[in-house]
């Protein structure tokens, strides 16, 4: 995708985290980065971080649609986001 685009990132700062970590929007040229990751299920989105985000529904419907189709991490196997961890389900290596 980055080469595609030239090797041109934007970032559209949305929020900052508890951490002080910022929050956002990534594009590559015209392609919103994270609904690809999204939608190829190579990724989660994190909903708290939402509130701010300009393309909030469209990623929702991204997420919801790789779901649904069960693709990558949504295709089972994979424990849900995070809460195994905080259940105490951790595995050591």
């Amino acid at each position: 995708m980055i080469d595609q685009a030239g090797g041109q990132v934007d970032l559209l700062v949305t929020d900052t985290d508890r951490y002080g970590r910022l929050i956002a929007e990534v594009y590559a040229g015209e392609k919103f980065t994270q609904s690809v990751l999204v939608s190829e299920g190579l990724a989660w989105s994190y909903r708290q971080f939402h509130q701010n985000c300009p393309s909030a529904d469209l990623i929702n419907q991204v997420m919801a649609e790789a779901k649904a189709s069960g693709v990558g991490v949504f295709g089972g196997g994979h424990r849900s986001l995070w809460g195994w961890w905080r259940k105490g389900g951790r595995e050591d290596s």
